[in-house]
């Protein structure tokens, strides 16, 4: 190993190369904190985003009348169910987290093997769509329109079923009374 004198390390060409690789290193250093503050930017930008876009989403599901509901069909469970629900059908959200059989409740008996069996094949990944009659409130018969579809993985594989339930009384008794 060569050893160098205490005049060769003071010598103006090596105390140059120092410094280069002194600012070298400090200038890798600010761009590197820069890169991470710019990351941390980036990150903050994107969760105000997604923060801005669930509340546009909880706005939107607030205001509607139709039911909005999320059913995971491996479990059996709905991960979601819109305001309207208890509002429009006078039902528990939370009794129906805890048991998705709750859904068929206010079904009118003669409809619930319609439902029924549009409802199992949403363990298949498939998705429906069926009118049927339901009871809500004191007694008061409804017409309901629901429309499943499929929320694949990208793999293809069913994750979650997407739905909607609206109210179409009205619709159905004008035509009805048509026949």
């Amino acid at each position: 190993m060569a050893e160098f004198s205490r005049a060769a390390l003071r010598a103006p060409s090596l105390i140059r190369a120092w410094e280069h690789v002194r600012d070298h290193q400090r200038t890798a250093s600010v761009q590197a904190l820069l890169r991470i503050g710019q990351t941390e930017d980036a990150r903050r930008l994107a969760a105000q985003a997604m923060a801005e876009e669930d509340e546009h989403l909880r706005q939107l599901a607030q205001s509607v009348n139709d039911v909005l509901w999320i059913y995971e069909p491996h479990s059996s469970l709905f991960l979601y169910v819109s305001p309207a629900y208890e509002r429009e059908w006078m039902r528990s959200a939370e009794a129906l987290y805890a048991d998705s059989r709750e859904w068929l409740n206010p079904v009118h008996r003669d409809d619930r093997p319609l439902l029924q069996e549009a409802f199992d094949r949403l363990a298949g990944g498939n998705g429906y769509t069926v009118e049927y009659r339901a009871t809500v409130g004191p007694g008061e018969e409804r017409w309901i329109a629901e429309r499943a579809i499929p929320v694949a993985s990208q793999g293809g594989q069913a994750l979650r079923i997407a739905g909607t339930s609206q109210d179409i009384t009205a619709r159905k008794t004008a035509d009805l009374e048509l026949l």
